[in-house]
């Protein structure tokens, strides 16, 4: 397991093993970048949790790496709405309402609690649309999911898991 300070209790600890937290999930043969819970309620003083001292340079690292990533062509998926919307087509912004996006994250986050492996199983090129191909392998004991990303004009235009 990776390095994890000793303030974090033992019990708390064994519960990250447990999980395969610190662990890797597994590589496919395209990385992508996930930006997980990035909100300015972690990155100002104005919000109760939240710390521009440590935000700040936070959000700048993403920046500077997002804008690294990009001219290679990685797929970049947001944990957030207001973020994935950001960087998604037309379409994308006026079919996925946030109660959507939320159900569908917590459903996602249910399902891959327990570990995961992720493999890049390749791309799809359809109408002029990017389409990757995932296979999210769970180690809940459930079926396999198949999931696709596509991208137009380095836009997310859809994301689908079955």
């Amino acid at each position: 397991m990776a390095y994890v300070p000793d303030i974090i209790p033992p019990d708390e600890r064994a519960r990250y093993v447990k999980g395969n937290m610190g662990t890797r999930v597994g590589f496919g043969a395209r990385p992508a970048i996930l930006v997980v819970d990035m909100t300015r309620a972690f990155t100002e003083d104005r919000f109760p949790l939240g710390c521009a001292a440590a935000g700040a340079p936070c959000a700048r690292a993403i920046r500077t790496l997002l804008d690294a990533v990009r001219p290679l062509e990685l797929p970049v998926v947001y944990t957030r709405y207001d973020a994935f919307v950001a960087d998604a087509d037309d379409n994308v912004k006026a079919a996925l309402s946030k109660t959507q996006f939320d159900a569908s994250s917590n459903l996602m986050i249910k399902r891959t609690s327990g570990g995961y492996d992720l493999t890049f199983l390749g791309e799809l090129n359809q109408h002029g649309y990017q389409v990757f191909l995932y296979r999210l392998r769970l180690k809940d004991g459930g079926d396999d999911m198949l999931g696709t990303m596509s991208l137009k004009n380095d836009k997310v235009a859809g994301i689908y898991f079955k």
